[in-house]
C-alpha cells in the first residue's frame, strides 16, 4: 500500500507472491489506487462480504468469526485497508513499513522478494538466545514487525494513518474463582469440542496424527463417534520400536477402544539439506526434528487421499490444570480450598511438600516466572542493548494487562513470546505441504468454555487435565484415560545435533564470530544432554537445556542459510 499518493505496483505484488513456499490456488493480483494485494479472487473468498460487513459493523464483526484466518480488506469508500489475524491464529501477517508504502504478506521471504533488506535486529537475537523475548510483534529481522493474533491494523494513505488494537474478546475473560463443578464442567467443554471437531473435518475425510496421549485420543475419539457424519476418520502414528519414547502399547489401546486402525510410521533422519534449503527460501529457522517429524505424517496423508489432518495441539496449553489459581485462592483467603488443592500427602514429609506448594505458587509466586539464565550467553556482548529496561517494561506491561494470577497463567505470555520464532517457523513448512493442519482443542469455541471454568476444577494434585479426561471418558481407554506419563524425543534433536557436526559447528558460525555464546561452554552443558538422551532418560534440572540448545542451531542455520546480516 502506498502511503505518498502514487499508485500500488501489481507488477511488485506479483513478485511477493511468485515468492512464497506456501502454495496459492489464486495467482490473480487485485489493483485499486494505493493497494495492490495478490492472491484471492474476492469473488470466491469472500472479500467483498467481508469489506461490506467490516463497514457496517465495525471490528466486533472479526470477533466471533471462526477458524484459523488472515484477511486482508481494502475498502475504496474510507480509503482503508484493514489487515486482521484470527484471535488464536497461527497464520501470521508481517509488516515492513517505510514513509513512503507499507508492505503487508505472510512471508518473510515475501518481503525479501519486495525488497526489504534481510538485516538481523540485534536486541531480538539477543533476546533470543537469552530465552527472554520481551515482545511478541518484533521479529529477528530488522524492521518487519508480526501482527500479534487477535489484533488488527487500519492503514490509510498520508502520514501517522496507522493504527494498530486488538478487537477479540477472548483475552478479556478472566477465569472465575470457583465453579463449574467438574461434571458441568465437562459437559461444557464435550459440547464445545464435538462441535470444533465436527467443523473441522471435511467431507472427503480427514487423517487424525495420534500419538496415544490423551489430547490426540480424545479429538480421534469425537471423530470417530460423530452419528450423523459418515466421513472417513483415519488415524496415523509415529512410532520408535525399542525406544523409550514410543508409545505403541497406548496406540494399540485406542484402536481396540474405537475399532480403528492406525497407519504406523517410524520417523526419518533429519534430512539437514532441506531444512537449510528451507532457511535460505523461506528465510525461517529449521523446524525442530521432533516437529518435522509431522511432514511424514502430512505425506501419508496426501497420499492416503485425506485434505486435512487434525492434531491434538492445545490440550496441553488450555486443559493442563497448573497452579496458576494458587495464588488467587491465597490473595483471597480461600486457604481451605488451597489446602485441599495442594495434594492428599499426610505424612510430615508429604504435608511440607504441600506447605512449600502453598508457599511458592500462593504466597510468594512469580506470574512471569524467573528471567532465564544461559550458561553460555557471553554478557559483555549485551552491554548497551538495554535489555533489562525492556525485561521490566514487559513485565510491567503483563502484571497490568491481566486481572488475576489465574488470568495471566492461561495465556502464559512469557512462553509465547519465547516459542514464537519456532512455531511460526514449523507452521508455516507445514502450510507448504499443501494439507491442512486443524487443532480442535485450540478452536475458539473450546477455548470460551475452558477459560469459563475456575483453576480449582481444573487442577488435581494427581492428574493432568482432569476436565478434559471427564469430558472424552468414554471415548478415552482405560489406559489413556489413567495416563499420567509423557513422552519425550530429546534422541532426535541430538541425533540431528550430531548429523550435523555436533556444537563444533557453532564455532566457525556468526554466534561465535560476533562474540554472542562461548563455545566451550556450549560443549560443556551439550554433554549431559546428550548422554541423557543417549541413555533413554531425561537430563537432570539443572542440566535440561535440550531446548535452548536447539534453539542455538535453528539460529546459526538461520543466519548463515537466510543470508541474514548484520
Amino acid at each position: 500500500m502506498r502511503l505518498d499518493g502514487r499508485p500500488a505496483s501489481a507488477e511488485l505484488a506479483a513478485a511477493m507472491l511468485a515468492a512464497s513456499v506456501v502454495p496459492a490456488a489464486d495467482r490473480a493480483v487485485h489493483r485499486d489506487g494505493p493497494v495492490a494485494i495478490a492472491g484471492g479472487n474476492p469473488a470466491v473468498d469472500g472479500w467483498m462480504p467481508a469489506r461490506a460487513t467490516l463497514r457496517a459493523e465495525g471490528a466486533a464483526c472479526l470477533d466471533g468469526l471462526l477458524g484459523d484466518w488472515v484477511t486482508a480488506v481494502w475498502d475504496p469508500v474510507d480509503g482503508c485497508l484493514t489487515l486482521a489475524r484470527a484471535p488464536l491464529g497461527t497464520h501470521r501477517i508481517l509488516v515492513h513499513r517505510t514513509p513512503e508504502r507499507i508492505l503487508f504478506g505472510t512471508e518473510m521471504g515475501q518481503l525479501r522478494a519486495a525488497g526489504v533488506p534481510m538485516h538481523v535486529d540485534e536486541v531480538v537475537l539477543a533476546e533470543a538466545l537469552a530465552r527472554a523475548p520481551t515482545t511478541i510483534d518484533e521479529t529477528l529481522v530488522r524492521g518487519v514487525r508480526r501482527l500479534p493474533a487477535g489484533e488488527l491494523l487500519e492503514i490509510r494513505p498520508g502520514p501517522g494513518t496507522v493504527a494498530q488494537r486488538a478487537f477479540s474478546s477472548l483475552r478479556g475473560i478472566v477465569p472465575p474463582l470457583h465453579g463449574p463443578d467438574l461434571d458441568a464442567a465437562a459437559r461444557a467443554v464435550r459440547a464445545a469440542l464435538t462441535a470444533a471437531v465436527d467443523a473441522a473435518v471435511p467431507d472427503e475425510g480427514v487423517g487424525v496424527q495420534l500419538s496415544g496421549g490423551v489430547d490426540s485420543s480424545a479429538v480421534l475419539g469425537v471423530a470417530c463417534r460423530m452419528p450423523h457424519r459418515s466421513v472417513r476418520v483415519q488415524p496415523i502414528s509415529m512410532v520408535f520400536p525399542g525406544r523409550a519414547c514410543d508409545e505403541t502399547p497406548f496406540i494399540e489401546a485406542v484402536e481396540r477402544h474405537l475399532g480403528v486402525r492406525s497407519l504406523r510410521l517410524t520417523p526419518e533422519p533429519y534430512d539437514w539439506d532441506h531444512w537449510r534449503a528451507w532457511a535460505a527460501r523461506a528465510v525461517e529457522l529449521p523446524v525442530r526434528p521432533n516437529a518435522a517429524m509431522t511432514h511424514t505424517l502430512l505425506r501419508t496423508a496426501r497420499a492416503e487421499g485425506l485434505p486435512v489432518m487434525l492434531t491434538g495441539e492445545g490440550g496441553d496449553d488450555w486443559f493442563h490444570g497448573k497452579r496458576y489459581h494458587f495464588a488467587d485462592l491465597a490473595r483471597t483467603g480461600r486457604w481451605a480450598t488451597l489446602w485441599r488443592q495442594s495434594g492428599t500427602a499426610r505424612t510430615p514429609r508429604g504435608m511440607r511438600t504441600r506447605l512449600a506448594l502453598m508457599w511458592h505458587h500462593g504466597v510468594r509466586p512469580r506470574p512471569g516466572g524467573a528471567r532465564p539464565t544461559v550458561p553460555w550467553l557471553r554478557r559483555d556482548r549485551l552491554a548497551g542493548l538495554g535489555l533489562d529496561e525492556r525485561w521490566a517494561r514487559s513485565a510491567a506491561a503483563d502484571a497490568s494487562r491481566f486481572c488475576s494470577a489465574d488470568h495471566h497463567g492461561r495465556w502464559r505470555p512469557s512462553i509465547l513470546r519465547a516459542s514464537g520464532p519456532l512455531f511460526d517457523a514449523f507452521r508455516l513448512s507445514v502450510a507448504a505441504t499443501g494439507t491442512g493442519w486443524r487443532h480442535p482443542l485450540h478452536d475458539q469455541r473450546v477455548v470460551r468454555a475452558v477459560l469459563g471454568i475456575a483453576g480449582s476444577t481444573l487442577h488435581a494434585p494427581d492428574l493432568t487435565k482432569r476436565v478434559l479426561r471427564a469430558a472424552v471418558a468414554e471415548v478415552l481407554p482405560p489406559p489413556v484415560r489413567a495416563r499420567r506419563d509423557k513422552a519425550f524425543f530429546d534422541l532426535e534433536v541430538v541425533l540431528a545435533v550430531e548429523a550435523a557436526g555436533g556444537p563444533a559447528v557453532l564455532r566457525d558460525g556468526p554466534l561465535v564470530r560476533d562474540g554472542w555464546i562461548d563455545p566451550d561452554a556450549v560443549e560443556r552443558a551439550w554433554g549431559p544432554v546428550s548422554a541423557a538422551a543417549h541413555a533413554g532418560r531425561r537430563p537432570a534440572p539443572a542440566d535440561d537445556h535440550i531446548v535452548h540448545l536447539w534453539e542455538l542451531f535453528g539460529l546459526h542455520t538461520f543466519l548463515v542459510s537466510g543470508g541474514i546480516t548484520g
